[in-house]
Formats: C-alpha cells, structure tokens, sequence
C-alpha cells in the first residue's frame, strides 16, 4: 500500500494504535529505501572510479 494512503488511512480510522503502526510501517519503509538508495549509488560511483582515473 502506498505510504500517504496508508497514513490517510489510519488517520481516518481515528485508532490510535492503527496510526502509530502506520507511522511505524512508513518510517521502516522510508529507511529501508534510503539504505537501498545509499547502497546503489555507493555502487555506481565504483563503477565510475575506473574511468575517471585514466583521465
């Protein structure tokens, strides 16, 4: 489920325990990307590194 439905979603519900598991499924989420993302570009600059050597 997309992260902003999820959160309206909760919100509407008006459970306070439903909106904390919510904001605690999106935060994983959000940090689990953010580590993807870390690792790809860490990747992809030691991709690089080779070429821009022999320049």
């Amino acid at each position: 489920m997309p992260q902003a439905k999820r959160l309206i979603s909760a919100a509407l519900m008006d459970n306070q325990s439903k909106i904390r598991k919510a904001i605690q499924k999106v935060n994983y989420y959000m940090k689990r990307n953010y580590i993807a993302y870390k690792s790809h570009a860490k990747k992809k600059m030691e991709a690089l590194e080779p070429s821009l050597g022999t320049t």
